[in-house]
């Protein structure tokens, strides 16, 4: 019957890499899991910030349609607006802009 040798430092050597395969591991793996639990806090961060930008343009939009609703001939004629006796529009069939005779008469 032949013995087999086995040879200690090529054991140890695979022994080393493993260990190092293993930390390397762990690190990865709690790098990971530290970066999941970030993302999540800011997530949560980013979504009480999102609640209360929708608060404020929700807010914005009521009081732009309340000022738009109180806008008639009274106020803009108290502003300097003046009413026109001929109105002029722009179509969307012309290639080259305002086709018309010019808007602004003084």
């Amino acid at each position: 019957m032949k013995a087999k040798v086995l040879n200690i430092h090529t054991n140890r050597a695979l022994f080393y890499v493993l260990i190092a395969i293993s930390i390397i591991s762990t690190v990865v793996y709690v790098y990971g899991i530290s970066k999941a639990v970030h993302n999540v806090a800011e997530r949560q961060s980013l979504k009480k910030q999102l609640s209360t930008l929708t608060v404020q343009v929700s807010d914005l939009e009521f009081q732009y349609l309340s000022l738009k609703n109180n806008v008639d001939m009274n106020l803009a004629l108290s502003l300097g607006f003046e009413q026109t006796e001929e109105a002029h529009f722009v179509s969307r069939a012309g290639s080259s802009g305002y086709e018309g005779r010019e808007v602004a008469r003084r």
